[in-house]
């Protein structure tokens, strides 16, 4: 403070509480960053000295507060009081806690740099320059045209032309998200389409209820089918293969037939998709005229069949007759040389697998119907199956894509 400014000063009281408050002269002149000689000089012109021994001795006789006894009315001090001791003691004690855990993993630490290597030589992971996966989406038992009733069916399902694509753009996106889950090299797709693509009319209650008659449903199958692989499929995979056999519902016979069973609606519809994807070099669609087909799938044999040459009056797949009706198609075709490693088939809507992964048995498209709830007490969501294969380690997976969440 420059000379010739008269310093001012807090009041008498004012600095008697004060010093008693901080303590002393000293303590006080600095927390109203004054000399203390200063500070002194002036109590002693105002004559404080005296004040200030009196007020000392009054805070040194001022009582104390009574300790509460056994019984008394808690009050919030306390309470609070008794809280902070416990937090201090929990702090207290994780802090020790920590220091355990930091000199156990500091030993660890210790002991793991003394280890030495067994061997020097490093061996860093590379990624596999293999080939690609191939999936197989096993597609079937669409029954375009026809209706499911969902008041008949007690709310269990309700199945028609949009339903039914809007199932099928379902399964379009599983079959994208499983592709992703094998990564940029699954790039090839094959569409084993297995059969009853179209409902027909071989039974007189179809022919009634169908919401779209069989020649328009050969039609409009066959150019919509193709757009939905062209939009779903064509620019995510490098390269599609389609092979179409027949199922038995979409015959124009009343009875099934042995001899030119391509005579069939899914014929039909195969080639109306496969002139809808004629622009595709990539797309190749096969439409054999035999009610099966053999194709192979990174190095293995896959029979393509439909499956209603297994005759059973049983719910659910016949396993037994399935497997025996392998075993002889098997025998036969070795005679020709020709090792069948895998059979799918569609045809029963129950999605099963068996003989250790030889046999794929599809689901359907449709689900639950009147028919099938009547006859047979039952019924298989609607569900399609998608096998992985390697050129070297064969078949890698079988996934469910269910389309349950499509139905109404």
């Amino acid at each position: 403070m420059a000379r010739g400014i008269e310093m001012e000063w807090p009041s008498d009281d004012e600095i008697v509480a004060g010093i008693v408050e901080h303590g002393s002269i000293s303590a006080y002149a600095r927390a109203l960053d004054r000399k203390v000689n200063s500070l002194a000089s002036h109590i002693d012109a105002r004559l404080l000295r005296d004040r200030l021994a009196e007020a000392r001795v009054g805070a040194r006789q001022k009582p104390q507060a009574a300790k509460p006894k056994p019984g008394d009315k808690v009050s919030r001090e306390e309470i609070l009081e008794q809280e902070l001791v416990e937090a201090r003691k929990a702090l207290a004690s994780a802090r020790v806690e920590d220091v355990r855990e930091a000199r156990v993993l500091e030993a660890i630490e210790r002991g793991i740099r003394a280890l030495k290597p067994s061997s020097t030589v490093a061996h860093p992971r590379r990624p596999s320059q293999g080939t690609e996966h191939t999936l197989c989406l096993l597609w079937s038992d669409t029954h375009a045209g026809e209706t499911v009733s969902l008041v008949e069916t007690n709310g269990v399902n309700e199945y028609n032309w949009q339903i039914m694509f809007e199932r099928l753009r379902t399964v379009a996106s599983s079959v994208r998200s499983h592709r992703d889950h094998y990564g940029t090299r699954a790039r090839t797709l094959h569409i084993a389409s297995l059969g009853d693509m179209l409902t027909g009319v071989i039974h007189q209650e179809l022919a009634e209820t169908n919401d779209v008659p069989f020649a328009d449903s050969m039609v409009q199958f066959g150019v919509e089918a193709g757009d939905w692989i062209a939009e779903e499929f064509a620019d995510e995979f490098d390269r599609i293969v389609i092979d179409c056999v027949v199922g038995n519902h979409p015959r124009f016979s009343q009875k099934p037939r042995n001899k030119v069973a391509y005579d069939n609606g899914d014929y039909v519809v195969g080639h109306f998709i496969r002139q809808r994807l004629r622009e595709y070099k990539h797309i190749t669609v096969n439409v054999p005229k035999s009610d099966r087909a053999i194709v192979t799938i990174c190095g293995r044999t896959v029979l393509l069949a439909h499956g209603d040459g297994v005759r059973t009056t049983m719910a659910g797949v016949p396993w037994g007759g399935v497997i025996r009706h392998t075993e002889r198609l098997e025998k036969l075709f070795s005679l020709s040389d020709i090792k069948v490693d895998h059979v799918f088939g569609g045809h029963w809507h129950n999605p099963q697998i068996a003989e250790n992964f030889g046999i794929l048995i599809n689901g359907s498209v449709k689900g639950p119907d009147e028919y099938g709830m009547k006859k047979y007490g039952g019924g298989a969501p609607p569900v399609q199956l998608l096998a992985a294969f390697h050129p070297k380690w064969g078949m890698t997976g079988i996934h469910k894509i269910d389309c349950v969440e499509a139905m109404a």
